[in-house]
Protein backbone atom coordinates (compact mmCIF):
# COMPACT_ATOMS: atom_id res chain seq x y z
CA UNK A 1 0.00 0.00 0.00
CA UNK A 2 2.88 2.43 0.95
CA UNK A 3 4.57 2.14 -3.26
CA UNK A 4 0.86 2.60 -4.15
CA UNK A 5 0.80 5.99 -2.11
CA UNK A 6 4.70 7.11 -3.14
CA UNK A 7 3.69 6.03 -6.86
CA UNK A 8 1.24 8.92 -6.00
CA UNK A 9 3.89 11.60 -5.20
CA UNK A 10 4.95 13.61 -8.18
CA UNK A 11 8.42 16.06 -8.42
CA UNK A 12 8.20 19.36 -8.04
CA UNK A 13 8.34 19.33 -12.03
CA UNK A 14 4.97 17.55 -11.97
CA UNK A 15 6.66 14.37 -12.95
CA UNK A 16 6.49 10.61 -11.39
CA UNK A 17 8.22 9.67 -8.32
CA UNK A 18 10.99 7.53 -9.10
CA UNK A 19 11.30 4.52 -6.83
CA UNK A 20 14.22 2.41 -6.50
CA UNK A 21 15.34 -0.73 -4.93
CA UNK A 22 18.18 -1.44 -3.08
CA UNK A 23 18.79 -5.17 -2.44
CA UNK A 24 21.88 -7.56 -1.89
CA UNK A 25 19.57 -10.47 -3.31
CA UNK A 26 18.48 -10.11 -6.82
CA UNK A 27 17.34 -13.37 -8.00
CA UNK A 28 15.12 -13.34 -10.95
CA UNK A 29 12.03 -14.70 -9.43
CA UNK A 30 12.93 -11.65 -6.39
CA UNK A 31 13.41 -8.87 -8.90
CA UNK A 32 10.10 -9.92 -10.42
CA UNK A 33 8.33 -9.56 -6.85
CA UNK A 34 10.30 -6.63 -5.90
CA UNK A 35 8.73 -4.70 -9.18
CA UNK A 36 5.42 -5.78 -9.05
CA UNK A 37 5.15 -4.31 -5.37
CA UNK A 38 5.58 -0.52 -7.77
CA UNK A 39 9.33 -0.02 -7.95
CA UNK A 40 10.93 1.32 -11.29
CA UNK A 41 14.21 -0.52 -10.95
CA UNK A 42 16.53 -2.75 -8.72
CA UNK A 43 20.17 -1.88 -7.63
CA UNK A 44 22.38 -4.44 -6.11
CA UNK A 45 24.56 -3.82 -3.02
CA UNK A 46 27.54 -3.03 -2.97
CA UNK A 47 26.72 0.41 -5.89
CA UNK A 48 28.31 3.17 -6.46
CA UNK A 49 26.99 6.28 -6.40
CA UNK A 50 27.01 7.01 -10.15
CA UNK A 51 24.75 3.86 -10.35
CA UNK A 52 21.93 5.26 -8.16
CA UNK A 53 22.63 9.28 -10.29
CA UNK A 54 21.90 7.08 -13.52
CA UNK A 55 19.11 5.33 -12.52
CA UNK A 56 17.41 8.11 -10.81
CA UNK A 57 17.45 9.95 -13.69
Amino acid sequence: MAMKQLNLLKTPFGEATTIIAITANVFDEDRDAILTTGCDDIIAKPFSEAVLLKKAS
